[in-house]
C-alpha cells in the first residue's frame, strides 16, 4: 500500500462530529477494508465488521396547534397572498405540496375531495402509486366555498387568449402549473 502522508484534521480535537458523518466515514472505511480482503487478499478479516453504527436521534418536528394555524391564516399578508387558498387546503387536509399542486378541478366535490394524482417537481403528473395516497377527504364548508371561488376565478382567467388550458385547480393566471418546489419554498418563506 502507498505510504500515507500526515494531514492536519479539519476538525479541532474538541469539536464533535455528527453521528451521520461518523457513520459515513465508517462505511467508507469498511468498504476499503473489504476491498483489501477481496480482491487484493491483503487481510483476512474486516476490522470494521464489529463496529456498531451510531444511532441517529429522531428529528423533532414542530407541530402547530389549531390556534396557531388560525392566527397564521388570519394575518393580512397571508390572506393577501396568491397562495392563500393552497395554504388553507394544506393546513385543513395535511395534503403534501405535490398533492395540492396536482389537485384537479374534477376532484372537487361539494363536501369532499377525491385525490388520485399529484404533480412532481419535474412538472409531470403522477398517479400516486404508493398505497394510501388515493383517498377521499371530507372538507369543511368554508374550505369548499373557498375552493369554489378559486375555480370561478380560474374560469375568468380562461377567457384570456393566451391561457394554457389544464384541469389543475391551482395555476398561475396564464394557466401555467404551480411547481411543488415553488410552493414548498413559499411555505418555507412564511416560517
Amino acid at each position: 500500500m502507498a505510504e500515507l502522508s500526515k494531514q492536519s484534521p479539519k476538525n479541532k480535537p474538541n469539536e464533535k462530529l455528527k453521528p451521520s458523518t461518523i457513520n459515513k466515514a465508517k462505511s467508507v472505511f469498511s468498504s476499503m477494508m473489504q476491498y483489501t480482503i477481496r480482491p487484493l487478499h491483503i487481510i483476512t478479516q474486516n476490522p470494521c465488521h464489529d463496529v456498531e453504527q451510531y444511532t441517529l436521534p429522531p428529528k423533532q418536528q414542530l407541530v402547530w396547534t389549531q390556534d396557531q394555524i388560525n392566527y397564521f391564516l388570519s394575518l393580512q399578508s397571508v390572506k393577501a397572498s396568491f397562495y392563500y387558498d393552497m395554504l388553507c387546503l394544506s393546513f385543513s387536509t395535511a395534503m403534501a405540496p405535490e398533492e395540492v399542486c396536482g389537485f384537479q378541478e374534477s376532484d372537487l366535490k361539494s363536501s369532499f375531495l377525491s385525490l388520485h394524482q399529484a404533480l412532481d417537481k419535474y412538472d409531470c403528473i403522477s398517479d400516486m402509486k404508493r398505497p394510501g395516497r388515493h383517498r377521499k377527504l371530507i372538507i369543511p364548508d368554508e374550505l369548499a366555498v373557498l375552493l369554489q371561488k378559486r375555480l370561478a376565478l380560474k374560469n375568468t382567467w380562461r377567457l384570456q387568449p393566451d391561457f394554457l388550458e389544464n384541469d389543475l385547480l391551482f395555476t398561475y393566471k396564464d394557466g401555467r402549473r404551480i411547481n411543488p418546489n415553488v410552493y414548498q419554498e413559499i411555505l418555507r418563506n412564511y416560517f
